[in-house]
Order: structure tokens, then sequence, then C-alpha cells
């Protein structure tokens, strides 16, 4: 097993973004003469990527571990190095999910935290709720807009389209959802869950109010609070930590 110590720091992170999508494109095969690792032949982008990232380690192995080496700003262990309990969280979540997301892989130094995460998310977004499936993943794009997370928003933008199947209104949510055809109980949340993102002590009685008079009980009025805290939380870790996505990354869940 291998675990890199993260570089991203050095780079920057847009750079690092770069440098990801650069190996993802471009190291595609190796070759082993006399069981050594041959050094990548071709292009400038497969000799800055070797020479530039980890001249030292063997270039098969860079390969196996580079999406997971860029994946964050700390160290992450991938699926090929679990063990232990570490493995049994990864199997849960993905026979759950469907698929490991990088959000679930950043917490492979705290396995419990791991599976304590997805279980507050699993009930959040997807247990009994007067919320539909699509109003829950409403609030998590609007909140993470808001938070400016992109990782947040590419994932949970994939799962409102899943469910509103249509691609335009869901990019409206996201720039403005004044503009994204709500209802008046839709808009009441999400103006709800805004404030509380952007000013939580400004947030009042009168404010919850207005939400039971949209016809919200309060334990709708609890969920709506939950999800966008919740949410406000998830932004932090992606965007404290780094956590980086590609197309495949965020797509393929089980919504």
């Amino acid at each position: 097993m291998v675990i890199y110590k993260s570089k991203i720091a050095e780079f920057g992170r847009s750079t690092a973004h770069r440098v990801c999508v650069a190996a993802m494109t471009f190291v595609t095969r190796y070759d082993q003469v006399g069981g050594e690792p041959t050094r990548l032949r071709g292009s400038a982008e497969r000799r800055t990527l070797e020479d530039g990232l980890a001249p030292c380690l063997p270039i098969n192995v860079l390969s196996l571990h580079l999406e997971t080496y860029l994946m964050a700003w700390i160290d992450v262990i991938d699926e090929s190095g679990a063990s232990g309990e570490l493995e049994e969280a990864y199997r849960s979540i993905t026979g759950a999910r469907g698929k490991l997301s990088n959000i679930m892989r950043v917490h492979s130094l705290h396995p419990g935290a791991m599976l304590a995460h997805m279980e507050l998310y699993r009930q959040l977004l997807f247990s009994r709720s007067g919320l539909s499936r699509a109003e829950r993943e409403l609030i998590g794009v609007v909140v993470s807009a808001r938070n400016a997370c992109s990782y947040c928003v590419r994932h949970h933008a994939e799962a409102l389209r899943a469910y509103w199947k249509d691609a335009d209104r869901v990019q409206m949510a996201i720039d403005n959802y004044d503009a994204a055809g709500l209802t008046d109980r839709q808009r009441a949340m999400l103006d709800y869950a805004v404030r509380l993102t952007d000013d939580p002590s400004a947030v009042s009685e009168g404010h919850v109010e207005q939400l039971r008079e949209t016809g919200l009980s309060d334990r709708d009025i609890l969920d709506v609070n939950l999800i966008a805290s919740y949410f406000n939380f998830v932004n932090r870790i992606a965007e404290g930590l780094g956590v980086t996505f590609t197309d495949d990354e965020a797509t393929g869940f089980r919504y």
C-alpha cells in the first residue's frame, strides 16, 4: 500500500486539478522491461507528470494511485490499500450507494466518522419525510452554490437532474432559484436555507413561522433545517480539505 503526502499546496489547487486531468488523459499504459518499469515516453505532459509530481516513484505505482494522490490536501487510503474497519466501511457504502465518492474517501483515516457521516446523509436525504427527494436535493444544490462548493454542486445537481429531468432548470436553480419555476413553499424553504447559510444568528422565530404559513409541518421545518445545516457541514469538508472530482467520480450513484 502507498499513501502519498499531499503536494497540492506546492502546486496550487487549480494547477493540481489540471495535472490530474492531464494524467487521466495521458497516463494510459506502461511497459515492463526486465522487471523494471520503463519511463513514460512521448508527450511533454507525460514527462511533466513523471518528473514534476513524483520523480522517485515507479511509474506503474504512480499510475495506480494518481487519482488518490490528487484527491485532497490530506492523505487518503484508496480501496486497494484498505483493510479492517476501513475495508468494511468502503464495502458498506458501496453497497448502499453503488460506488464510493471522494467525499467519503477523504474520511479514510477515520472510518468511524465516515460511517456516521453516511448514516446522517442517508437519514436526511433518503428517509421518510414530508419533503420530496427532489426538494431535498434542491436545498443541497442551492446551499452548496451559496457556499461556492463546486464539488457538492456538481454531485447534487446530478441527483436533482435525475428527478427534474431538466438540465436547464437545474442550472437556473444554481444561478438564481427565483427563476427556476418553484412553488411558494419551495422558495420559502430555500430562502430559509440561504439565510441560515449566510447569517445563522439572523434567523428568527418569524422566519420559522413563514415556513409554517406555506403549509410545512414542524417536522418538515426540522428537515429543512437539518438538510441545510448538513450541506453547510459537507461544503466545509470539501472546501477545507480540497476534495476534487471528475465527471466519472460525480456520476453513477443510486439516487
